[in-house]
């Protein structure tokens, strides 16, 4: 038996070494002993090189270098290396050609190959490989080295193109960016910023780092390309004078944009809430002088480019109606044409923007054409469309009521259809996403909620959220949907995204429901939560504030910084003062704080005492700090949401300081002496008052 094994291993050795000397260019691979050596035979024979041969020039590339001490490696030699680049190209190319593992693998190998190759796999990207590659991914972002922003961004660019928002992913890759905003130019800022919006991942602290470092890059911004970079970057989130500043800037280039610089200024001009009369009406004004350079490119723009121009004219009231008879004609053009479903939808909703705009035969035809293969947020759309071009047409009571009739009709027949084929949960979530309004509520939403429990097995941790979140926009009371997803959710909350889990409550308390489980349930998710509330990075003005408060209060430890509330407000600072006005040092407040906190309690026990009182006469004082989302945008009004958080702090006993940001920031305070002051007579002289 022992002989028998041992010729079978021999056998398949010989098998290995006849298989690689058969192939020249792989026994050539194998016994490379330097990146030069790979990157020769890789050049030598480019048409040659099979799906296996590129994977293992990757891997062999990775594999010389991780063996080399850190000082020696010569990582960006290699990708600056011409033969490199016709090894990414290569690979590129042979995509479709590799298995999931072999693919896999083959990003791993090479941080370069993985960026690219991750977008470009993005189309053929099941939900197995998807999940591969993102575990791959998080490995990869853990150990490269911090300043490769460039790789982060690419494959927060794939998650993107497989519309994949998958949190710790992106939480990491943001890291990186954050670490190395100062080094990016407004290109890379502008592009990670477009990719968080398309994902719908927001993130404070890049945006307000992002902010400072595009102020910085401002002035050297004097051609088209890279303004309008900056234009769409900085726009939407820059103060007056700044916008000001913007416009007036793009009052000088515009004459120079290009196509493609013209629609994106006109889009963020959109997106800035640009209404000043003066500014839109004047003949010398951005607006205008955007819309003549749009007017001149028209013909070299696609179908949904020119959807995109007229409703951001149309939505900044631009007074050019020989351009917007040029557009709807145009429109009208380009939708006759037509088969694919979503360019159909764009531009029937786009055209139903224009006023008294009645419905032409042709579109109905095209409507009616690409129907069967719509989903149900473009059927919703249709749906708004055509109300529109009811109540513009005065023709409606006569004898064309029927079109629209049979339209409608038509619509709702294919949505129902829809629903009752649908075979995949996930699939059906993405399309409710953006399906809600009237027509959608009164013909489909029944159906919709028969659905959904109909693919009730479906429901898993990825997906809770998203199913709660419909649950909620619509007000739908559906007990076993609720049930299942508080089972799904305490069975697998270690797999739950923290972010993910006020979501998956919020339908239990608007609708008013406690699940079988719901202690539990609720106590999860709490659980789960809470470490990281208040576990966020303090922004530059609040570690001024507490500084300050230190010098002012006697002493750092006499304040604490991201504080939780017994009912789970985060605050900024918080210090007790005693009945001197003078404040006790924050170590010694264990005592006198709620007990149990570690665990929240439901129903009667959910009376919080403190184990001991505090001081006669003394007071908790909560400091916090309101940024501009705290006001309206026109005004230093405060809203009513944070009118409120004040209320319901002062009910749990805390008197609460509030620091507007454009006092603090103000050229009143520019001064350490100035800020401390200003500081005293909010904590000390106006509690007097």
């Amino acid at each position: 038996m022992l002989r028998l094994r041992s010729l079978c291993c021999l056998s398949q050795r010989l098998l290995q070494v006849r298989a690689v000397s058969s192939d020249q260019v792989l026994h050539q691979l194998t016994i490379c002993s330097s990146e030069e050596q790979v990157l020769d035979i890789v050049g030598k024979n480019r048409a040659k090189l099979s799906v296996k041969h590129v994977s293992y020039a990757i891997g062999l590339l990775w594999k010389l270098q991780t063996e080399k001490p850190e000082f020696m490696r010569s990582s960006e030699l290699i990708r600056r290396h011409s033969q490199f680049l016709t090894l990414c190209i290569l690979a590129e190319n042979k995509i479709e050609q590799m298995d999931d593992d072999i693919l896999v693998d083959t990003l791993y190998n090479s941080l370069r190959v993985l960026s690219s190759l991750m977008i470009c796999t993005s189309s053929l990207t099941s939900s197995k490989l998807r999940d591969k590659l993102i575990e791959k991914a998080t490995i990869l972002l853990d150990t490269m080295h911090p300043t490769r922003f460039h790789d982060a961004r690419r494959v927060v660019q794939f998650l993107r193109n497989i519309k994949h928002g998958y949190r710790p992913l992106l939480e990491k890759s943001n890291k990186i960016f954050l670490n190395n905003v100062k080094e990016m130019n407004v290109e890379n800022i502008n592009m990670i910023l477009g990719l968080y919006q398309s994902l719908q991942f927001n993130n404070f602290d890049f945006r307000l780092a992002s902010k400072q470092r595009l102020l910085e890059l401002m002035d050297s911004c004097t051609e088209p390309v890279s303004f309008s970079r900056l234009l769409t970057a900085l726009g939407p989130m820059a103060g007056q004078e700044t916008r000001e500043r913007l416009e007036n800037a793009a009052l000088i280039l515009v004459d120079e944009a290009g196509p493609h610089q013209a629609l994106a200024t006109v889009e963020t001009l959109v997106e800035m809430e640009c209404r000043n009369p003066l500014l839109i009406n004047k003949q010398v004004t951005p607006i205008f002088k955007i819309a003549s350079v749009l007017h001149k490119h028209l013909d070299v723009y696609k179908p949904t480019d020119v959807a995109r121009i007229t409703q951001a004219l149309l939505l900044l009231h631009c007074q050019n109606p020989e351009l917007f008879t040029k557009l709807k004609r145009t429109l009208l053009s380009y939708l006759k044409a037509s088969f694919l479903p979503y360019e159909v939808t764009i531009l029937t909703r786009v055209l139903s923007m224009f006023p008294s705009q009645r419905l032409d035969m042709e579109v109905i035809s095209r409507v009616r054409a690409v129907m069967p293969q719509c989903t149900l947020s473009d059927l919703n759309s249709f749906s708004g469309a055509i109300a529109k071009w009811v109540r513009h047409d005065p023709s409606y009571q006569h004898a064309t009521s029927s079109v629209y009739v049979n339209l409608l009709q038509s619509l709702n027949k294919t949505g129902m259809e829809r629903l009752q084929k649908a075979d995949n949960l996930d699939m059906l979530l993405d399309e409710l996403k953006h399906s809600l309004g009237e027509w959608f509520e009164e013909i489909l939403l029944q159906e919709t909620m028969a659905t959904l429990e109909r693919l009730i097995d479906g429901v898993n941790c990825n997906n809770t959220s998203d199913l709660a979140l419909f649950l909620t926009r619509t007000n739908q009371l559906c007990l076993p949907l609720l049930d299942k997803i508080a089972n799904i959710t305490v069975e697998h909350i270690d797999k739950v995204h923290y972010t993910a889990t006020y979501a998956t409550i919020l339908p239990f308390a608007v609708l008013n429901y406690d699940p079988p489980q719901g202690a539990e349930f609720f106590d999860a998710c709490i659980q789960h939560f809470r470490p990281h509330l208040g576990n966020g990075s303090i922004r530059p003005q609040q570690q001024h504030i507490h500084k300050m408060l230190g010098e002012i209060l006697g002493g750092i430890n006499k304040s604490k910084a991201g504080v939780i509330t017994p009912y789970f407000y985060p605050i900024d600072f918080e210090f007790i003062l005693d009945k001197k006005q003078e404040a006790i040092p924050y170590v010694d407040q264990s005592n006198m704080l709620p007990s149990e906190l570690g665990k929240l309690l439901w129903g009667k026990e959910a009376e919080l005492k403190d184990s001991i009182e505090l001081p006669p006469g003394s007071q908790r004082v909560a400091v916090e700090f309101l940024d501009s989302k705290s006001f309206c945008k026109n005004s230093n009004h405060i809203k009513g949401e944070t009118a409120m958080r004040k209320r319901h702090l002062e009910i749990l006993g805390y008197r609460v300081v509030q620091i507007p940001h454009f006092e603090w920031n103000s050229m009143e305070l520019s001064t350490s002496h100035a800020w401390k002051e200003y500081l005293r007579k909010k904590i000390f002289v106006e509690s007097v008052s």
